[in-house]
Formats: C-alpha cells, sequence, structure tokens
C-alpha cells in the first residue's frame, strides 16, 4: 500500500482528529447549538417570571450573536410595515400605500417582539397543559 508523504494533509487530518470540527463548521455548530437551547428553554417549576425572562432574553440575543434572525422575517416586517404605513395615510402618487424606513423600523421592532411572545406564549401553554 502506498502512502502520501503530504505534510499538509497529514495536519489537516490530524488538527480534525483534535479539534472535532474544522474551524469553519464551528460556528455553524454553535448557532445550532444556540438554536437548539433557546427553543428547548423553559420556565421550570419555582422559576419566578423575571428569572425566566431574564434568562430568555440571554438566550434569544446570544442566538441573535451567532448571526440567527429569529425575530427578522422579512414578508412579515413588510406586511406591518405597510400597516404602519397605512395607519399614519401614507400613500404615493398612484394612492397605493408605501412605507418609509421609519414604518420599516417599527414593523421591525414589533415582528421581533412578536416572535419573542410566541415563544414565551408557546412554553407557558405546554407548561399549563403539563400540570392538568
Amino acid at each position: 500500500m502506498m502512502t502520501t508523504r503530504n505534510s499538509v494533509l497529514l495536519w489537516s487530518r490530524i488538527k480534525r482528529i483534535c479539534c472535532g470540527f474544522d474551524d469553519h463548521k464551528m460556528k455553524f455548530y454553535a448557532l445550532a447549538q444556540a438554536v437548539k437551547r433557546m427553543t428547548m428553554f423553559y420556565q421550570r417549576p419555582g422559576m419566578t417570571n423575571e428569572e425566566y425572562k431574564k434568562q430568555f432574553d440571554t438566550l434569544w440575543d446570544t442566538v441573535v450573536q451567532f448571526g440567527d434572525s429569529l425575530g427578522k422575517h422579512p414578508i412579515l416586517i413588510n406586511a406591518r410595515a405597510t400597516e404602519i404605513a397605512e395607519e399614519n395615510n401614507r400613500l404615493d402618487a398612484v394612492g397605493a400605500v408605501e412605507a418609509n424606513n421609519d414604518d420599516i423600523a417599527a414593523a421591525t421592532v414589533d415582528v421581533e417582539n412578536c416572535m419573542k411572545a410566541c415563544f414565551i406564549w408557546g412554553e407557558g401553554r405546554i407548561t399549563r397543559s403539563s400540570l392538568r
């Protein structure tokens, strides 16, 4: 059997064995683990609402820092921005509703808060139903 004497290939194999993941795969793994932790997080018995909210926000911010966009959904943001523009009677020359940058910024915050609320509310439903 012929063996290659490629030192770069040998170094690469040793690195993979020692480190477990290639550096470029580690960020994906870290993001996946952060999302998993956040979605599996729930309010345990005895945990106060304030402590739960603090830990939930920390997990949410961690996921966002790793690059996920749990609260950034372009279709929902555009729809909400259009609603905000319509509420403020912002129309273009043809009479169609036209959202400006302020509407989009407000819609982005609204959608993110709604997504957070859905995670928290959904968790609460599971907890209440498990008590029955």
